[in-house]
């Protein structure tokens, strides 16, 4: 018993062993399977157990089931490992409780939560109890966060209970919890939170008032908005200090000028501090100056109320009223005035009521203003005589004040009789009203207004409607010289009237007759070229010929030669109508013969091809009338005119032919006449022209019926010819019904001649020449001829003994016909005497068999020559056996023996039917000996050939695949010069090294005398242990030990080196190929292929297409399982020549990649750059991320050189701009643009290149690389300096730069450089002052925080207030600068408050300098004594007021102060 208990301890102590091996090496779940197995068998293996669990317990998942495991596991304790366990166990706790501070550090509570409330079963003390409600609080508050708002306050209160459970005031983690709900902007629920612990410090209660602000400012995400702070705090005395502190709050908003803030904030606070007359009067002006900007009437009178009703004291109410006016004058104007309307009684606001009606006429919204109160005012404020210009200001903004205006002006212009008057009024209000009234014969001075008009027609002329009123106007005058008189002026003038003076003339011209009404039109028209003129023209010709004026009309016609291209058309109807009135036949072909010319070197118009057509016609009749008059050249000269119309000419030539062919009796003569006039047809008309005619098809008709007599009396050989010829010409030449009639008749009669021909060749026993006709009568595909021809054909070969394979053929394709019975009985008896005397007996008893039954004679004789030929064969194979076993027969004659080995037992066999079993061994012994003498003869092509016979699928045949694989490597090591059969070779030899499993089974077949292993380690094929079912037991995968473990590996890299080493010696051209193929093979082998698949190079696999889809299905199946390795699948397809789908898009990629590195290295050709980097070559190649990498590597290479080598600037970037945009990579980019950049800065700099030249360069690196920060602003400075060298030169050119340089930045300096433009062309007095002042704001408007632009804006600003304001001298601008102004004056921002401040300086400096009457007249506007406020001071005051308001002068007082 004692040796058995220590065999299974030996046992036990090993398997524990072993389990610790598997956890050494990473195979946890066997250990633990190995431990498992020996608990309570082997002591320390529970132990052993408990510390891989330990060791390996990374995550909270893994710690706690470790935990309960060595809960589970104290049952395997025992006295002598019960102190390592539990060493085990306490190592366990402490690293779980390290780890729960750990995830409560990094913010996983619950992992830590969990890791503590586990550990609470083993740990005691305080401040374990501390942590675990401190870590619960915090499990709670991320609990919460799966709550709504609504739902959480289980979960928050849950908090408070366990923060409340910390043996000491927890201050810092209930901060920290109210830190992490406010940072999820949850500040309701960190009220919550907060309340419970009120009083405790004073910390808490900031932080609650510092959540009610931020619910206010809706930064809450659970609550969006509430109605009072009770709604979110339940402590009224937390709510009452929070609304002192957002009083407090309001306040400093105030100062930083944020009323909305101050609003809101007050809203809230009101609740609390109503009392209070201080907050109160606060809160009043915050909502006044809330709505400064924008205010409203209703607000306005909204908030006085509230003032009175909250109790404020009528100096409080003053002062807002006071700021009310400040806010009414810089209101928009319509609101404006509902405020003034507030304060009826009040002077200032009456004041700012009628400036702002003004301004909104100016603003083009004077809809809202009572126009009749406005007319009121206008005319108790104006003296009569200036009624019509002031009752002008608003005309333009009221239709109703139109007739008013009108009225009066029109009755000062004619009572004055002044021209001046009329040119004031019309730039106040242009209208057709003067024209009515002042150009009228009831005006008595009316000429002199016209004649004002006329020298002022830019003025009163300037569109469309005025002329037409004005013309309209002249109409009433009904004087025709008078009026064109006027309109001929305009038009010298370059008034456009032309619409008006077309229909003048056209009316005057339809009321003349033909030949004043031509005169006034020719008048017309050396005024105005006007295509109406030309067509009434035509219209008048046409009128002067059907009146038969034909000299007149032709006379018209040729004056609009070279103006109007119906001219020729025109002059035709003319010769057309006079021929056709004529008597005189020559006098009407001299006529029609110019119709004809006009036509063939002009474009008649189709209306005129009626009349075309009818003198064609007419010179036709007039051609066959001569004829017949014996005038035949006459006759055929008109032919001649009329060959420019093919058809009419062919219609006349036929006619005439015919009529001359009519008088010719024999036939010869008459088959002649026609072919020549064929033959003339071909050569002056198209074909498809004379197909159509009728006329030409009889020709043919007429020729073919001809030819058939004639051929009655040839001989038939010669009349197969000429038909033959005639019927291919008639196909050639004739319309497509009178083709098939003819050619139909034709073939019929050739058919019959060559069958009549072919059968008297036969008589005559011309059996060749008789097989020839037959053939080419079958070859007719006349059905009734066909077969008999072919079948009589097959007749005469064998009566002429003439047959070879394909005659053969026919004879049995004819003999399975149906028809015809006599003829195929004689084809099949003569067929079979023709296979006898061939001695081709079993041919010949097929033949008999199946087509002549009865014939028992001649199958004897078949049988008979079959015995004899049976032995003559068996006496041969035997003598070749013979040699076969003594070794004397030659290997070409082996090869020759095995080939015909089927053949003798075909023959021997079926004669001699005991010898049939033998063939099958002798073929084996015949193969084997040509084997072995091929391989003694060291004639390895021989072999090799031999073998791949025999042998077509060797691949999977492992003994035949080493045979050839020897014998490719004899050719690779011979002098074989057959290029073919070495790359045949090689692809083979190469294939087979790399394939492992032929080395493994030639060992396995190998008996060893010394105990040799060897290694699959590394070998070159990969193979691993799964690719066989069993190995050689000398076979492993071990490491190769020297002497011992001999490297397969080792065997293929030598024969490698054998094979190399013949190429490089013998066969040098095939390097590469070797090299090709080698490199595939390796790169196919590198996949590690999931699927297994053949190990052939791309040569070997081309030759069998089953291995050619076997590693294409692999590589497809590899390709799919997305390893990431698609592009080297890809690479390896292409060499193994798959171009289909995937394979074919990435070789197309790869050719892109070629051209564009071919393109790059020829550095002198863009066109071949913008080919090769079109974007459907590079979009290709961006499909794979190592061709495209590549393609980067050779750009940035190529650029790189480019610059090494100091490339001109232009045909640098003219290069590299098509390679940047098209690969589109950011750093070449910023790298093109570097080196452009700072050759043209350079240049720039020397001056030796102009701002417009270099822009062009810097516009298009811009484009490359928006994002260079250098490029930008050295553009930008470029751009800017290009501006004011523009502006300063005046230049057309720079100009020109300018708008393309920001056009082809697609307008994103655009805005950048407004402020430079405005400058420049103030600069340089190419814009007023009050026009740039006009720009700068609008500028300004898009840009108000710009300080640059601010800047400018108060400098002109202040320039524009001394020129168009105080300075009364000048009226042009005036209006424009106001506007601007008042517009600015509601828009300042803060940036332009800070520049306006120079405007308060210049009002400060101004006052300063006036004595104290003056500063009181200009300050109130009010009169003093007798003082008051002339034109010029009026005109200060307005500036001054706006320096005051535009440069907040109050407020710098105030700062001073």
């Amino acid at each position: 018993m004692g040796l058995i208990k220590w065999v299974k301890d030996q046992y036990y102590n090993n398997q524990l062993k072993k389990a610790d091996n598997k956890v050494s090496s990473g195979q946890l779940n066997e250990a633990e399977m190995i431990y498992t197995d020996i608990l309570g068998k082997q002591e320390w293996a529970v132990v052993h157990l408990v510390k891989m669990l330990r060791v390996n317990a990374d995550t909270v998942e893994k710690q706690l089931h470790c935990l309960n495991r060595m809960s589970e596991l104290a049952i395997y304790k025992t006295e002598e490992n019960s102190m390592s366990y539990q060493d085990e166990i306490n190592s366990h706790l402490v690293n779980m409780e390290k780890n729960a501070d750990i995830q409560f550090n990094q913010k996983n509570y619950n992992s830590a939560k969990r890791l503590i409330v586990a550990l609470a079963n083993f740990l005691k003390g305080q401040s374990f109890k501390d942590k675990l409600h401190r870590y619960k609080a915090y499990d709670a508050y991320v609990t919460s966060k799966n709550y709504s708002y609504t739902s959480c306050r289980s979960e928050l209160n849950t908090i408070v209970e366990e923060l409340n459970l910390i043996s000491s005031f927890p201050k810092n983690d209930i901060l920290q919890i109210k830190s992490l709900l406010c940072a999820d902007s949850q500040y309701a629920r960190a009220i919550i939170l907060l309340l419970p612990f009120e009083g405790k410090a004073q910390e808490i209660e900031d932080e609650v008032i510092s959540c009610i602000i931020s619910i206010i400012l809706s930064k809450d995400k659970d609550v969006r908005s509430i109605k009072s702070i009770a709604n979110i705090c339940s402590s009224s005395s937390i709510a009452q200090k929070a609304a002192i502190k957002l009083a407090t709050l309001s306040n400093e908003a105030a100062k930083k000028l944020d009323y909305k803030t101050c609003v809101l904030y007050d809203k809230y606070a009101a609740d609390y501090l109503s009392n209070d007359n201080s907050f109160n009067n606060n809160r009043c002006t915050h909502l006044l100056e809330n709505i400064s900007s924008k205010a409203t009437a209703s607000e306005i009178k909204k908030i006085l109320s509230n003032a009175k009703q909250l109790g404020l004291s009528e100096t409080q109410i003053n002062t807002l009223i006071a700021r009310i006016k400040v806010i009414a004058n810089q209101t928009e104007a319509s609101e404006a005035i509902l405020i003034c309307k507030l304060f009826v009684n009040d002077e200032d606001f009456g004041k700012i009521y009628l400036s702002k009606a003004l301004e909104l006429c100016q603003q083009q919204k004077e809809s809202s203003l009572d126009k009749y109160e406005l007319l009121r005012i206008i005319k108790s404020t104006t003296l009569e005589i200036d009624y019509p210009y002031y009752l002008g200001k608003f005309v333009n903004y009221f239709k109703e004040f139109d007739d008013e205006f009108f009225s009066s002006s029109i009755a000062q212009i004619i009572k004055n009789n002044d021209t001046r008057l009329l040119k004031k009024y019309w730039n106040i209000k242009p209208s057709s009203r003067f024209f009515e009234k002042l150009v009228s014969t009831s005006v008595k001075e009316f000429d002199v207004f016209v004649s004002y008009i006329l020298e002022n027609h830019n003025l009163f002329l300037k569109n469309k409607t005025f002329k037409q009123a004005f013309c309209s106007a002249l109409c009433s005058i009904n004087d025709e010289e008078y009026i064109l008189n006027v309109s001929e002026i305009l038009l010298k003038n370059a008034c456009d009237i032309r619409d008006f003076y077309r229909t003048t003339i056209l009316k005057y011209t339809n009321e003349k007759d033909g030949e004043e009404a031509i005169a006034l039109l020719n008048h017309a028209l050396t005024i105005l070229n006007a295509p109406e003129f030309i067509k009434a023209k035509k219209i008048i010709i046409r009128r002067l010929i059907s009146t038969n004026k034909y000299e007149l009309a032709e006379q018209e016609a040729e004056s609009l030669i070279g103006i109007d291209e119906e001219s020729w058309t025109l002059l035709s109807e003319v010769y057309f109508a006079n021929a056709n009135v004529q008597n005189d036949s020559n006098i009407q072909i001299e006529l029609f013969e110019k119709i004809i010319k006009l036509n063939s070197s002009h474009n008649l118009h189709s209306e005129f091809k009626p009349k075309l057509e009818a003198t064609f016609d007419e010179l036709t009749r007039i051609s066959i009338s001569l004829f017949d008059e014996n005038q035949h050249d006459k006759a055929y000269s008109i032919c001649d005119y009329i060959s420019c119309n093919q058809a009419a000419w062919l219609n006349l030539y036929i006619l005439l032919r015919n009529k001359e062919g009519e008088v010719l009796k024999t036939i010869g003569k008459k088959i002649k006449h026609i072919e020549d006039t064929l033959e003339k047809i071909k050569s002056s008309v198209e074909i498809g022209i004379a197909a159509s005619s009728e006329k030409y098809n009889n020709l043919w008709h007429e020729l073919s019926s001809l030819n058939i007599e004639k051929s009655k009396s040839q001989p038939k050989n010669k009349a197969i010819e000429n038909l033959d010829k005639l019927r291919t010409n008639i196909n050639t030449h004739c319309g497509h019904a009178t083709k098939l009639e003819e050619v139909n008749n034709l073939t019929s009669l050739i058919v019959k001649l060559k069958w009549s021909y072919a059968l008297d060749l036969e008589h005559e026993n011309a059996y060749d020449n008789a097989v020839a006709v037959y053939e080419s009568t079958a070859n007719e595909h006349v059905v009734s001829y066909q077969k008999r021809a072919l079948f009589r054909s097959l007749i005469c070969r064998l009566k002429g003994n003439n047959l070879d394979a394909n005659s053969e053929n026919s004879i049995k394709e004819a003999l399975k016909e149906k028809s015809y019975e006599a003829l195929r009985e004689d084809i099949a008896y003569r067929y079979v005497c023709y296979l006898i005397k061939d001695i081709r007996p079993a041919d010949a008893e097929d033949i008999i068999n199946k087509y002549l039954p009865g014939e028992t004679d001649l199958l004897d004789l078949c049988k008979n020559l079959h015995i004899k030929e049976a032995e003559k064969c068996l006496a041969e194979f035997n003598e070749k056996v013979k040699m076969i076993s003594n070794g004397t027969l030659s290997t070409n004659e082996a090869i020759n023996f095995f080939k015909e080995i089927d053949n003798y037992k075909s023959i021997i066999s079926s004669q001699l039917t005991d010898t049939s079993a033998k063939f099958s061994k002798y073929k084996i012994q015949v193969k084997a000996y040509i084997i072995k003498s091929l391989f003694n003869d060291e004639n390895y092509e021989g072999a090799f050939k031999i073998l791949k016979r025999m042998h077509p699928k060797f691949i999977d045949n492992e003994v035949a695949f080493r045979n050839i694989a020897v014998a490719s490597i004899g050719i690779i090591e011979s002098e074989a010069s057959n290029d073919t059969l070495l790359r045949t070779a090689i692809s083979i030899a190469l294939s087979a090294v790399y394939t492992d499993k032929l080395f493994v089974n030639s060992l396995d077949q190998t008996s060893w005398d010394d105990q040799f292993e060897f290694t699959l380690d590394e070998s070159l094929g990969h193979s691993t242990d799964e690719d066989y079912e069993e190995l050689p037991e000398n076979v492993n995968f071990d490491s190769p030990i020297d002497n011992q473990i001999v490297s397969i590996k080792d065997v293929q890299n030598n024969l490698l080196t054998r094979i190399e080493t013949a190429i490089r010696s013998k066969h040098d051209s095939l390097e590469s190929f070797y090299q090709n193929e080698k490199d595939a093979l390796d790169q196919l082998l590198a996949l590690n292929l999931d699927e297994h698949c053949y190990i052939a190079t791309p040569g070997f696999a081309t030759t069998d297409e089953t291995i050619q889809t076997n590693i294409k299905e692999a590589l497809d199946y590899e390709y799919n399982q997305g390893y990431g390795n698609q592009e080297d699948v890809l690479v390896v397809g292409l060499k193994y020549s798959f171009r289909d789908g995937k394979y074919y898009t990435y070789e197309l990629a790869i050719k892109a990649l070629e051209k564009c590195k071919q393109a790059l290295s020829s550095t002198n050709s863009t066109t071949l750059l913008k080919t090769a980097f079109s974007s459907s070559n590079v979009t290709s190649i961006k499909e794979y991320d190592k061709l495209f990498s590549d393609l980067q590597a050779s750009c940035s290479n190529a650029m790189n050189n480019s610059i090494r080598a100091k490339m001109a600037y232009g045909t640098f970037l003219d290069y590299y701009e098509i390679v940047c945009k098209a690969v589109n990579d950011i750093r070449m980019s910023m790298s093109c643009a570097n080196y452009i950049n700072g050759e043209i800065v350079q240049r720039l700099n020397n001056k030796t290149m102009k701002l417009r030249e270099g822009i062009g360069y810097m516009v298009r690196i811009y484009n490359l690389a928006p994002s260079n920060v250098q490029v930008k602003n050295n553009l930008e400075g470029i751009l800017s300096n290009l501006i004011h060298e523009a502006e300063e030169s005046n230049s057309t050119l720079d100009r020109n730069a300018l708008n393309q340089a920001l056009r082809d930045t697609n307008g994103v300096f655009n805005s950048k450089m407004e402020l430079p433009t405005i400058i420049a062309k103030l600069e340089f007095e190419r814009i007023e002052a009050y026009v740039a002042l006009q720009q700068l704001y609008t500028l300004y408007t898009k840009q108000p925080s710009n300080d640059e632009v601010c800047e400018v804006l108060a400098a002109i600003v202040k320039v524009c207030i001394h020129k168009y304001i105080i300075d009364t001298g000048i009226y042009k601008g005036k209006s424009e600068v106001r506007t601007v102004l008042n517009r600015l004056k509601v828009n300042k921002s803060s940036t332009f408050k800070k520049h306006g401040r120079i405007l308060a300086a210049e009002y400060l400096q101004i006052m300063a300098k006036l004595p104290d009457d003056s500063r009181f007249l200009l300050m109130t506007g009010l009169e003093l004594g007798s003082k008051s406020l002339n034109a010029n001071g009026l005109a200060l005051k307005e500036g001054l007021d706006f320096m005051k308001d535009l440069g907040d002068v109050n407020d710098l007082i105030k700062n001073r102060h």
